[in-house]
């Protein structure tokens, strides 16, 4: 990818709704979604005890400035959703 790029993990609800959200802004280059954390070593939708759902998002650090949460009402704090 290159050296001036950014990867950052992130979890806030459902995984897949966030993805296809993370994935528009300008600067982005991919996208991933799945499971972090938990007790099981390959989790599923049906079985991801204690895990959170995560994006992982690789950007160009120089062009996309839009990934903050600062200020944003909607950042939540805490486990998976059980």
């Amino acid at each position: 990818m290159g050296g001036n790029t950014e990867t950052a993990v992130l979890a806030g609800g459902c995984a897949w709704i966030m993805q296809q959200l993370l994935r528009q802004p300008e600067g982005v280059i991919s996208t991933r979604a799945g499971f972090m954390g938990g007790e099981n070593e390959n989790p599923t939708e049906e079985n991801s005890i204690g895990h959170a759902e995560v994006v992982e998002v690789i950007s160009y650090a120089s062009r996309c400035t839009s990934m903050t949460t600062t200020g944003c009402p909607h950042v939540e704090h805490g486990s998976s959703r059980t």
